[in-house]
């Protein structure tokens, strides 16, 4: 009897061990095995340790390209076991399926599937994008009572959830352009008349509020942006206005601090001290049709004589070199006008008078140049 006593307790002592590891082996973690943003497809990749679920957004009949669709993403995917956040609410439609909404305007929406953890996020593949008409953020100018046009293109970084910047990873700018046909119009007082959603403001330095609603755009002004503000979010307008016909007179230098003493640097200062007033290597150039920072490049290389190769891309036109000075890798051109470096490609810069513009080549990300 004690011998059956004792093989009794190690046969339980055995039942025991194997439960405890059945159910650590079980605790390995869950997995999602499909996935939908938009109604798009989205690819599951682990980078460093980390599991991103995620998809470059083309736009479908039902979901805008847009920044409003990216706030508001519809996410579907298949669990094999019960999903959590703190992020967003999950709904269980049945079948491992589950869908919830997120907000994947850069940023990400974490799910966790039996202790494995999910990074949800999404972006808008580069280009022209919609401002659509459920935005809380999409405005309606009018400057001295001719209708503004916005416009919104993206430069989207493929490093999706986890590109490293601080501003993170879908770039979208936001251009409100007028052409007055009132040659005469003071660029300092126009009046600007908005219509907006419910709960929407604006502000900018560029504005003054009026008493009878309007407001007084100054575009003399060293920064044109207004910014649009609803609730916790909000977006910034570049303001381009000109008058037909109108030519107009502006500065432009490079700064090749970052490759200094090079030949290709070299070159190009020699050749804009040349063609400046004074040596200064500072050129004034005028443009009279089309007068984005573009233009402005390509006026002064046919002034100065230095070269400028480009190319013609979805998101406008990006300078992949200029007199030998190539991008490739981290280095490359930028440029800032009055001082601001804009969101925006240079062919989508519109000018106005007076405005200088500062091309720089940099070497690497944390480059600066003035």
């Amino acid at each position: 009897m004690k011998n059956m006593r004792k093989l009794t307790a190690l046969l339980l002592a055995v039942v025991m061990v194997l439960s405890l590891s059945i159910a650590a082996f079980a605790r390995d973690g869950g997995s999602i095995s499909d996935a939908y943003i938009n109604d798009e497809q989205a690819s599951i990749d682990t980078v460093n340790g980390e599991i991103y679920v995620r998809a470059t957004l083309a736009g479908t009949a039902a979901y805008s390209k847009s920044e409003y669709s990216l706030r508001n993403a519809q996410v579907m995917f298949v669990a094999d076991a019960v999903p959590t956040s703190t992020d967003t609410t999950i709904e269980d439609l049945g079948g491992d399926t589950y869908m919830a909404t997120m907000d994947l305007f850069n940023k990400c929406c974490d799910v966790t599937v039996d202790g494995t953890v999910y990074h949800f996020a999404a972006g808008l593949e580069s280009g022209s994008v919609v401002i659509d008409n459920n935005d809380p953020l999409k405005v309606t100018f009018t400057v001295n009572g001719s209708a503004v046009t916005n416009s919104a293109v993206n430069v989207q970084n493929p490093n999706i959830g986890n590109s490293g910047y601080e501003d993170g990873w879908t770039g979208i700018a936001y251009t409100a352009s007028v052409e007055l046909t009132d040659t005469n119009a003071a660029l300092s007082a126009l009046t600007l008349n908005v219509s907006m959603p419910s709960g929407t403001t604006i502000s900018g330095t560029c504005i003054t509020a009026n008493t009878d609603g309007s407001y007084t755009l100054n575009m003399t002004n060293s920064d044109k942006t207004i910014t649009v503000t609803n609730g916790s979010m909000s977006r910034n307008y570049y303001m381009a206005v000109t008058k037909v016909g109108e030519s107009i007179t502006v500065s432009i230098r490079f700064n090749t601090d970052c490759v200094s003493g090079s030949t290709q640097a070299e070159s190009l200062q020699s050749k804009m001290r040349t063609a400046s007033v004074g040596s200064t290597g500072t050129l004034y150039v005028t443009l009279s049709d089309s007068k984005t920072v573009m233009d402005a490049l390509l006026a002064a290389s046919s002034t100065a004589g230095f070269t400028v190769n480009y190319t013609n891309s979805s998101y406008g036109a990006y300078v992949t070199g200029i007199e030998g000075l190539n991008a490739g890798g981290a280095a490359g051109w930028m440029y800032k006008v009055n001082g601001v470096m804009p969101m925006t490609g240079a062919g989508n810069y519109t000018l106005q008078n007076g405005d200088t513009i500062v091309w720089g080549y940099v070497t690497s990300y944390n480059d600066s140049f003035e």
